[in-house]
Order: C-alpha cells, then structure tokens, then sequence
C-alpha cells in the first residue's frame, strides 16, 4: 500500500521540484546584496525585449539621463542628438561616477541609430526601452510620454549594478566641472542625508559653453532657478522598494506622463516627508521655478553648496538663434502643439510596414 502511494505521488513530487527550480532560477537578485561591482544584470520577464550593453568600468557613484523623442517646434529636429553631442565631448566627470544613458520609445529609426553610434564611440553606458510597435495609438501614446518609467529603470538599474548614489538628469541638462565636483565633495563626507537637490536654470541664449564656466560667467544668459534635479542613496531606495512591493506603486508613478509636473510632485511630497538632516540643499525646493535674480552673488548660498545643472537651449544647430528665450505661457503652448504634432506621427503607423516606411526598421 505504502509504495502504491510513493509511486502514486512521485510525478507530482518531480513536477513541482522543477517548478521550484525554474522559479529560484528566474528571481532577481535583492538589492540588499547588490554592493559588489562585478553584480550582474538581472534579466526579469519585463526586461526581455530592452537592449542592454554592459558599463565599461566599476563606479560608485552614476549620473543617469533619459532621451527621448523630439517635439518641434518646441525642440529642433536633432536637439537630443545635438545636446548628447555636446555632453559627451565636454563633461568631465570625478573619480567613481560614471554616466548611464536611458534611450526612451524613440519612434525615429535614424535618429536611434545616430544616438547608439555616438554613444558607442565614446565609450558611454547606454540602455534602450523599444516601444512595442503592435500597441494602439493610445498605447504608443503613452507608452513615448511615460517618462517616469525611463527614471524608474535608471534607478533600478544603476543600484543593482552598486551605486551607492544615483542622480536623475533630463537628457539635455549639462554640469559643470565645480558643480561635479560640489557633487563629488557631497557624496565622500555625507552621512545622514538620503536625497540631494540640484538647482537647475535653463540656457536661454546661444552661447559658448565649456565645462570650465562659471555661475557668474553665465548668468546674464539663463533664467533664474527652476525645479531640482534629485539624487537618491541607496538605502533609502532600497526602503521605498519594500514599501513599492507591498503597494505595488514605483518611486516615479507611471501612470503620469510628459508635461504632468509629476517629478514636481514628488519633489514637494519628499519635502514634506523628509527632515532636514536627510535632504541636502533642502533650500533648492522652490516649486516650478523663481523669478531671476538681480545678480549672482544672489544665488551664491545655494550655487557654492549645491552647484547647478544647466538645461540646453532647445536649438542648438549653428543656424539656431542666439535668443531663444521663450515666456512660460508661450513655452506650454509650443509643448501643447509639439505633443499634437507628434500624435500625428503615430497616427500613421498602422503596422510595421508602415512604421518602418515612415521612422525606419526596427533596431534589431
């Protein structure tokens, strides 16, 4: 009877032994343990179709910028590539940081490639989340203007791979030498301190730029300051994950897309939530932006603590106009046109014939 019974439940036995095995071997390691340099990639489900290439040197401290599609007629049809262009040539960064670039639903075939290229040359850590073709139009809507999901991967990414630090750049935002190394100051002597605030003001003339400049050089040529830039510690992430997994929500909401104000958002509620011992350059919280100052010895508080980061102008081709300053009311109205612009596009794509006729093959 005893062995009817064994020989009974034996299949059952081996079939959820290799259940138990395929699902060991498929989970992600924890981030906890993830302090060694040499930590490999994890490659969940959701990552199968995103394109990985590995960094090329230890770090401990990454930069992450996010590229995404062009909008004109508020950006010029090669403001990404251009900007990118220029901050791989200029920015110099400190001892252990190193960059990660997020290539973001970029629907222009050409213009992925020229970006791949151009990183590839110069050595850069990049990583590409292809849209998937076969979605409706509300999908490849959403799907090009969810920005917070390319900010959540940055993040997931660079603390699997041992960054003590990870700090969240838009993709046309450049900093210079004293500022990177204000940054790299921060994180060798910080200890309490969980998140860091990046004062941000936007390029409005068409000027020489070099990673040398100062703030006083450049101010006659910028706005005055405008919403951070946030750098997240490890640890603190690491406690938000266990939270996220229990809600089932992000750090970055997914469900709000481009032009929402949702980093803003976020920025205001770590603000309320957080002490003053665990957001360094807490003062660099001053909502959307902040009339310019007068001069710049103004801003020197926040710039000789914090630094700055220094948006782009939107045209930057050698044609492009010096001026290229645009009224707050004007910029939402050209962002409104350029999103309408860009659903037209979509609007074309019927199935990957057409897709590829209009925006090139799919990058394989």
């Amino acid at each position: 009877m005893l062995r009817k019974a064994r020989l009974f439940f034996a299949p059952f036995f081996i079939q959820w032994l290799i259940i138990g095995i395929i699902y060991l071997n498929f989970q992600p390691e924890k981030l906890e343990d993830a302090n060694s340099k040499k930590y490999p990639m994890t490659v969940t489900p959701s990552r199968r179709n995103l394109f990985f290439q590995q960094p090329q040197k230890s770090f401990r401290y990454l930069i992450v910028r996010y590229l995404s599609n062009d909008l004109p007629p508020l950006h010029s049809e090669n403001q990404t590539f251009l900007s990118t262009k220029f901050i791989v040539e200029n920015e110099k960064l400190p001892k252990n940081f190193y960059r990660l670039w997020i290539l973001h639903s970029i629907i222009d075939g050409e213009k992925l490639r020229k970006l791949i290229k151009l990183l590839k040359e110069h050595s850069e850590w990049f990583f590409i989340n292809q849209i998937d073709r076969s979605l409706s139009l509300r999908g490849l809507y959403r799907g090009s203007f969810n920005v917070n999901r390319a900010r959540n991967l940055g993040l997931e990414i660079g603390f699997e791979h041992g960054a003590d630090w990870v700090f969240l750049l838009d993709g046309c935002t450049f900093v210079t030498n004293d500022s990177l190394n204000l940054l790299s100051s921060f994180v060798q002597k910080e200890k309490s301190h969980v998140i860091h605030f990046t004062p941000t003001v936007r390029l409005e003339q068409l000027v020489t730029l070099n990673s040398n400049l100062s703030y006083d050089h450049l101010f006659p040529f910028f706005t005055g300051l405008q919403e951070a830039h946030i750098g997240i510690k490890r640890e603190f992430y690491v406690q938000q994950s266990r939270i996220e997994s229990r809600s089932g929500l992000k750090f970055f909401p997914e469900g709000k897309l481009y032009g929402n104000r949702d980093k803003l958002q976020l920025l205001g509620r770590l603000f309320s939530e957080l002490g003053e011992d665990q957001i360094h350059c807490r003062s660099v919280f001053i909502g959307y932006h902040r009339t310019k100052s007068k001069s710049p010895t103004d801003d020197y508080d926040i710039i000789r603590e914090c630094g700055f980061a220094i948006r782009l102008p939107y045209y930057l081709d050698d044609s492009a106009p010096i001026d290229q300053h645009i009224p707050q009311k004007w910029r939402q109205r050209r962002r409104n046109l350029s999103i309408k612009n860009f659903v037209k596009k979509l609007e074309k794509i019927e199935d990957n014939f057409i897709w590829d006729k209009v925006f090139g093959p799919k990058i394989q």
